[in-house]
């Protein structure tokens, strides 16, 4: 899929570009966390230190990953609601 990112793991990537298929079919929106990460920083020591297996995040990097959701969902006004 363009646009995507490599990671260090290709079935990462792989399982990835399923999420973003089914998403798109289902019509359900999702956050490529993974990807958006990448986007944000190029530095790859750190990708590394937070995903040291480049699979599962660290505590570090479950920080990071959930200030990306957050920033995301509000950018998108998830969370506004109508006044009435």
């Amino acid at each position: 899929m363009a646009g995507l990112q490599k990671r260090k793991n290709n079935k990462i990537d792989s399982t990835s570009e399923s999420w973003i298929k089914a998403g798109k079919e289902l019509n359900i929106q999702l956050i490529d966390v993974g990807n958006l990460y990448l986007k944000l920083s190029k530095d790859k020591e750190l990708f590394n230190a937070i995903i040291p297996d480049g699979v599962h995040p660290n505590d570090m990097g479950h920080f990071i990953y959930s200030t990306i959701i957050i920033n995301e969902l509000l950018d998108k006004n998830f969370f506004q609601e109508e006044i009435n």
